[in-house]
């Protein structure tokens, strides 16, 4: 009997989970559902193409004719209302259904919404798809002045995009100092210095009251200590919010995500979850969490596909994992990589334009941040997430001439492929 696998998403984690069912099932029906327009991309291109250090031409995953070869169908610009998880179908907004045998729900994260008052004026943009990116480079072309709100990544990335084009950018910080969840002092002053230094303006401990407007267009920005920053562009990067609407009334178990086992089953049988969506397993914080990155998306989506295609594979275990690069400065933080309380023990070095921390509790690496100089976050990452217990090297483990990929045992920790 010919099975159908159903993936709602085309993000890292469906279009992963797609690729190693086709390996698996040469003769399952593939379909992924998708109510983004385009064919899968690499979404962290997004900010590069608006800095204009990447072009348009870099976003596609896969030439078109991949998915005629691999007979993955694509059923692009359709939203997804809800799933019946009894007569394994599920409804789209055109009235339209869809039947499967074994389905993964891979829909990833919306952005989180600007409340204040005047959050819904022409001008403020949000940077999540293709269309929001073309949006903005529209706007940014015949604009003198930003705003951008958001002290994390994608906040950064907003800012360096913004003066990239040519504008005047004020860059609103809620807290004291760029990402304090996963970047201590040091770490966050080298990016800061960064932008600083390409003409950026870093307002700290402050955050948008309200946005004013004229005519329905952003004119201005108000801020909580009440200074008016004129802008024609308010770029909102405020966090991210697990897409499950549609699941509302289902039998799938949610709390913060969805809810997955190791294998990356839902509570439902035939119903797996991965990447954005998915709350797994978190070996440092010993509890289950939502992981919004690249890195665990493509992991995940490649254990549910080899589930759903017969396998029985698990997965390790998740981190917080981010990777980038920004002005040309290579970062990555990991796992517990600023924490709070006792028991910890930090190591840290510093030099010119590079900063090395690595955080351990009773012998193990629980996070990690790197600034400049980023060798060896992959081992790290596995070393993280497999709990190896690294003491007996405590004393050389940021020496340059020490290789922490020893440490790793072969086979590697992590078996996801």
């Amino acid at each position: 009997m010919t099975l159908r696998y159903l993936i709602i998403g085309s993000g890292p984690a469906g279009l992963r989970a797609a690729e190693e069912i086709r390996g698996l099932a040469p003769d399952g029906e593939i379909f992924m559902v998708s109510e983004d327009s385009r064919p899968p991309y690499y979404r962290y291109y997004l900010p590069d193409v608006v800095a204009n250090t990447k072009g348009e031409d870099k976003l596609p995953i896969h030439p078109p004719e991949f998915y005629l070869e691999q007979r993955i169908g694509l059923v692009l610009g359709k939203r997804v209302t809800s799933v019946d998880t009894q007569a394994k179908s599920i409804a789209l907004a055109d009235g339209s259904s869809l039947a499967y045998d074994s389905l993964l729900i891979a829909t990833g994260s919306f952005s989180r919404p600007g409340v204040w008052p005047g959050a819904d004026l022409d001008g403020v943009v949000y940077l999540r798809h293709w269309d929001e990116m073309v949006d903005i480079l529209d706007r940014l072309a015949r604009s003198k002045r930003g705003v951008v709100a958001g002290g994390g990544l994608l906040g950064i990335e907003l800012a360096w995009g913004f003066r990239a084009r040519g504008l005047a950018v004020d860059w609103l910080i809620r807290d004291s100092r760029f990402w304090p969840q996963m970047m201590d002092a040091p770490a966050s002053r080298i990016l800061e210095e960064k932008v600083e230094a390409a003409g950026v303006s870093i307002r700290k401990d402050e955050e948008i009251k309200d946005i004013l407007g004229v005519g329905g267009k952003v004119v201005a920005v108000r801020t909580a200590r009440g200074e008016e920053i004129p802008a024609e562009v308010v770029g909102v990067a405020i966090g991210a919010v697990p897409s499950l609407q549609f699941l509302a009334g289902s039998d799938v178990k949610i709390d913060r995500g969805i809810l997955v086992d190791e294998y990356l089953r839902s509570s439902v049988p035939d119903v797996y979850a991965a990447g954005d969506i998915a709350q797994i397993y978190d070996p440092v914080h010993g509890d289950y969490r939502v992981h919004t990155n690249w890195d665990n998306a493509e992991r995940q989506g490649k254990v549910a596909g080899a589930n759903m295609a017969g396998q029985s594979r698990k997965l390790e275990g998740g981190i917080d994992h981010n990777l980038m690069k920004l002005y040309e400065v290579p970062f990555v933080s990991m796992g517990l990589a600023n924490p709070t309380g006792e028991g910890f023990d930090i190591l840290t070095k510093e030099e010119p334009g590079t900063y090395r921390k690595l955080v351990l509790k009773d012998g193990r690496i629980v996070g990690a941040a790197l600034v400049g100089d980023i060798k060896g976050q992959r081992a790290v990452h596995d070393l993280i997430v497999s709990q190896i217990d690294v003491s007996a090297n405590r004393d050389h483990l940021l020496d340059p001439g020490f290789s922490i990929a020893s440490l790793v045992p072969k086979p590697a920790a992590i078996k996801v492929g």
